[in-house]
């Protein structure tokens, strides 16, 4: 029962992995920097929200320098 259980928890976790790609190829490229939660800044909402995050404010997160274009 013990090697059931770890099978389907391996499983579950591969499907989390192929669920956030699935998620990215639905955003767009719209560049619309956010600030996640976690610190990190995104391209967009969509990346964030994808990354398993939430968007604190709009924009660059403090101490992010911008890229250059």
């Amino acid at each position: 029962m013990t090697r059931i259980a770890a099978l389907i928890l391996t499983a579950s976790l591969g499907l989390a992995g192929c669920e956030e790609t699935e998620c990215l190829s639905h955003c767009n490229d719209h560049r619309e920097q956010v600030c996640g939660d976690d610190e990190r800044t995104y391209e967009n909402a969509c990346f964030a929200n994808c990354s398993g995050t939430t968007v604190d404010y709009r924009g660059p997160c403090q101490g992010d320098e911008p890229e250059e274009q």
